[in-house]
């Protein structure tokens, strides 16, 4: 099957909601070697969960890197209401994942030339509505 990033590698890990044990299990779906990589959920809480990975040179000697998220909730329109709060939940989780990711790379690169701001950017997450009236997802 692979390692690391490549496609049809399968990662397994463990998430609580509400204080409940969950399974979810992705798959890497997409790889372009220093560019992009994506996984998408085969098993977990969302209806659907594809997030893209990618990496742009910032015109310098840096690279910048973009999470880019599709998601729906499960529950159909039942769900509507939660939307905001998993947004919200996302972008603590990204900002998070980002900061610690940023220090690993000003502190721990190796022989690598240190870059004192690496930059990371968060798209805004990609819903789709769970209703054909609602067709259009949100920018």
């Amino acid at each position: 099957m692979g390692e690391g990033i490549q496609k049809g590698v399968r990662v397994t890990f463990q998430i609580r909601m509400f204080n409940l044990p969950l399974p979810w299990v992705a798959e890497h779906t997409d790889y372009k070697e220093n560019r992009e990589f994506k996984d998408v959920q085969l098993k977990g809480p969302f209806a659907k969960w594809e997030h893209t990975h990618c990496f742009h040179s910032d015109g310098e000697s840096g690279m910048v890197m973009e999470d880019r998220v599709e998601f729906k909730l499960p529950f159909g329109f039942l769900s509507r209401p939660f939307y905001g709060f998993a947004e919200k939940e996302f972008d603590r989780m990204f900002s998070y994942r980002h900061r610690v990711l940023k220090y690993d790379l000003e502190h721990y690169s190796g022989d690598m030339p240190k870059k004192k701001n690496p930059c990371f950017r968060r798209k805004r997450h990609h819903r789709q509505r769970p209703c054909s009236i609602f067709a259009n997802p949100r920018p």
